[in-house]
């Protein structure tokens, strides 16, 4: 009795799971979900009492409630959640709609396999298992299909919609009634065989027409997509599955969080595209305002995914992404002379976690946000940034780059001053500028790698702070954000630059002939 009362609970259970992990963009909410498994739990209930009421009333006799009233009436009470779902814009997209339809049939199955155990204790433990397979797989085969019928219209106007579940309804009670007939006609091997036809070719049928719906939303998705994300990334949100699976493979490198985070994005990208692709076919004007508050919550979620993932999780997200980015790729390995840039930056980042000490992390952090070059980078980035610091110390008089070298550092100023100066053609000494606490240099030979043309000496004891030309560049690959901020502050220091040969121009105007003398701008 015990091994059938599990049986009659755990087949069902073990489908639904099967059918959920196809539903690989996730639109499916658990608990929705778990709303939809009680709802065929109550349907169930309500389909036994007004049918035990119809026999006992002599309205209708076994025979007629088992091939017509009992189809009819439970594909009904099943389908009421399906077409409220639908109602109300709960349904996404197709496969959406079968995760939910399949976990009504199986609240309905796990119900009236537990009464036909209680009623028949003593039969056989295979004809027990064939009766709960074969009508298990029915009930959440139908209501699949149902469901499927209503996620693949949401977006459809109300007479659309209803012609199509009206169609698939009638539909779907036929099977149900001819199942009912050949199951009753059936007992034993004959039985047993029949359940497992049923299972496997139902199964079957729902695997292929969900592998069908994925197919037709990946070309939805990577139009939507197109737009605004990399090819690789592109690639990722068409099969989070793949991203799963390298996460498992790379479980020990990298933390149960940043794992959940890269596969959240990976997911809400891929759910962000169906949401702007039904936004687009909707034909209910009703419900417009409630897609853009579902996209508008995507889009903050996915911002807030940006700042949390910080620069370690986004460097893995780029290297376990299956990227397309071949050109960009290769020009930065060609560049740095490595095959694999973003992983020497993962094992550099791992290194330095455990070296640097927490109170020493945050006075970095405090400079680089006196920095004009990271001062507006979010504070995750600023960790990541920090940990790659690497601090030197200088004497008075002492170079840190001499006129005409080459030198491959970004330099931060943590104290002290420095002086910029040039050796012009007679050989005299021009000083040009001043760097002190939060001043950076070496941007443009870093970028350029041409020498450098000034001298930077120090003229007063120096701690300052460096991040290396291979670590800056790979740095820039992963947090794009970095390097806009850098263009920000480059193209304002040009336009100073600009303004000051302005005026040095108009400063060396001979006077007007009038003898006037006109103020510099």
């Amino acid at each position: 009795m015990i091994l059938s009362i599990l049986l009659a609970t755990l087949i069902p259970l073990i489908f639904l799971y099967i059918i959920w992990s196809l539903e690989i963009y996730a639109l499916a909410r658990f608990k929705l979900l778990l709303a939809a498994l009680a709802w065929g739990a109550a349907a169930f209930g309500v389909a036994l009492v007004i049918q035990t009421l119809l026999l006992r009333a002599g309205i209708l006799s076994l025979n007629q409630i088992t091939l017509v009233s009992a189809p009819i009436l439970e594909e009904l009470l099943k389908a009421v959640l399906i077409i409220g779902l639908s109602a109300r814009m709960h349904l996404r997209y197709a496969v959406d709609g079968t995760a939910y339809g399949f976990a009504i049939g199986t609240g309905f199955a796990i119900g009236e396999n537990l009464l036909y155990v209680s009623q028949t204790p003593d039969n056989p433990l295979g004809e027990i298992f064939a009766r709960l397979l074969s009508s298990s797989l029915m009930h959440m085969f139908t209501t699949a299909i149902v469901g499927t019928v209503a996620g693949s219209g949401v977006y459809f106007a109300r007479p659309t919609r209803s012609r199509r579940l009206i169609v698939a309804l009638v539909s779907v009670a036929l099977v149900h009634g001819v199942f009912n007939r050949i199951a009753g006609t059936q007992e034993g091997l004959a039985l047993l065989i029949l359940g497992m036809a049923i299972g496997i070719g139902s199964t079957g049928i729902l695997v292929i027409l969900i592998n069908q719906q994925l197919n037709t939303e990946r070309d939805s998705i990577e139009r939507e997509l197109s737009v605004d994300l990399s090819r690789g990334e592109i690639a990722a949100a068409l099969n989070p599955q793949q991203i799963t699976d390298s996460l498992s493979r790379h479980r020990g490198e990298i933390d149960p969080k940043q794992a959940r985070l890269i596969q959240e994005y990976i997911t809400l990208q891929a759910q962000r595209a169906l949401l702007k692709k039904g936004r687009e076919l909707s034909r209910r004007p009703k419900f417009a305002k409630s897609l853009e508050l579902q996209l508008h919550g995507i889009e903050q979620r996915l911002t807030a995914l940006r700042s949390d993932m910080g620069l370690y999780t986004w460097v893995w997200l780029r290297t376990i992404v299956p990227s397309d980015e071949s050109q960009l790729w290769e020009l930065l390995a060609n560049d740095l002379g490595s095959q694999q840039p973003v992983i020497g930056l993962v094992n550099e980042l791992c290194k330095r976690q455990g070296a640097v000490s927490a109170d020493e992390l945050a006075a970095r952090k405090t400079l680089l946000r006196e920095a004009h070059l990271f001062h507006n980078l979010d504070d995750e980035d600023l960790d990541d940034l920090a940990l790659l610091l690497r601090q030197q110390a200088y004497i008075v008089s002492e170079d840190v780059i001499e006129q005409g070298t080459f030198d491959d550092h970004l330099y931060i100023v943590a104290s002290g001053n420095l002086v910029v100066s040039v050796i012009d053609t007679d050989g005299s000494e021009i000083i040009i500028t001043a760097y002190d606490q939060g001043s950076s240099f070496g941007e443009l030979t870093l970028l350029d790698r041409q020498p450098y043309p000034a001298s930077v000496t120090c003229v007063s004891e120096v701690t300052l702070y460096s991040l290396e030309r291979p670590t800056f560049l790979t740095l820039l690959y992963a947090k794009p954000q970095v390097g806009v901020e850098m263009m920000r502050y480059l193209v304002d220091h040009i336009r100073r630059e600009m303004a000051l040969l302005v005026w040095i121009q108009q400063s060396s105007k001979p006077p007007p002939k009038d003898g006037s003398e006109k103020e510099p701008d």
